[in-house]
């Protein structure tokens, strides 16, 4: 289980698109459709999530997974060993940015740098602000069109 929450919840998936390189919140894949689902639920129904069976089960599910994102790993920290390639960079890329986490072992930091070595040409100058903003509002716009029929 916790495999599973660290690899959709923890971190970002960078990648390219069209070429743009970008990057998006794992969590946000999950977070995102459910507070959709939810939105059209609510007002197909016309009632409030916890009205119905279906929409507390709904309301639940989201309430999980906004504690994963933003509690679960708080209280339980990731560990370097469970995280991927990608995420041990993006890991190290924090830890040595920020003064109040704990350094990376002298192993993690060699391991770390030959990481930057080939992510860092692949992800800098990312276009972090355009791919999902589109995304966001092409589902806003469709969901529109859903409670508005």
């Amino acid at each position: 289980m916790r495999n599973f929450l660290v690899k959709y919840f923890a971190l970002s998936y960078h990648f390219k698109i069209l070429g743009w390189k970008t990057h998006w919140v794992r969590a946000a894949n999950i977070i995102f459709p459910l507070f959709y689902i939810n939105a059209i639920y609510v007002n197909k129904t016309g009632t409030f999530s916890f009205d119905t069976f279906i929409g507390g089960f709904l309301a639940v599910i989201l309430f999980v997974a906004l504690f994963i994102a933003f509690g679960y790993f708080k209280i339980w920290p990731l560990k370097w060993d469970e995280l991927t390639e990608n995420q041990k960079w993006q890991y190290g890329n924090i830890v040595n940015g920020v003064s109040y986490l704990d350094n990376l072992t002298p192993v993690q930091q060699n391991v770390w740098e030959d990481l930057d070595a080939i992510y860092y040409h692949l992800y800098t100058k990312m276009n972090a602000l355009t791919w999902p903003p589109i995304i966001m509002a092409v589902t806003t716009i469709i969901t529109i069109l859903i409670l508005c029929t």
